[in-house]
């Protein structure tokens, strides 16, 4: 019996994307962004602009990414989290960081089906 309220976050896919070196940190894992899986309608709008010139890719993605970040390690200040929008600027501001980001996001969240009960997503 699948119960919304316990079984949701289990069913959809998230990518964790380790971006501690493209930040300037000493290793990958030091900080994270944490992105679900995107609902069929918009998967299906994303595989079409991976046709389409990669600045409409990127513009699409940037759009997207807010709505889709379920968690992430990155701080305005010691105590203060970035909210989702100020994590995209971020990710944007650098070329190979937007890249990784999507890249990632893109192999992981496509090429991979939803962990079965007791494992863990892929990343």
């Amino acid at each position: 019996m699948f119960v919304k309220s316990k079984d949701y976050e289990k069913f959809l896919i998230k990518v964790r994307v380790n971006i501690g070196k493209e930040l300037g940190l000493e290793n990958e894992n030091e900080a994270f962004i944490e992105l679900k899986e995107i609902p069929t309608l918009e998967t299906m709008n994303l595989k079409e602009m991976t046709s389409k010139s990669e600045k409409e890719l990127i513009q699409y993605f940037k759009n997207m990414l807010p709505m889709i970040i379920v968690d992430h390690n990155l701080y305005v200040s010691e105590n203060i989290k970035m909210s989702n929008e100020e994590v995209v600027e971020i990710v944007f501001e650098k070329n190979t960081l937007a890249t990784k980001v999507i890249g990632d996001y893109l192999q992981n969240a496509f090429f991979t089906s939803a962990p079965k009960k007791g494992e863990k997503s892929k990343a």
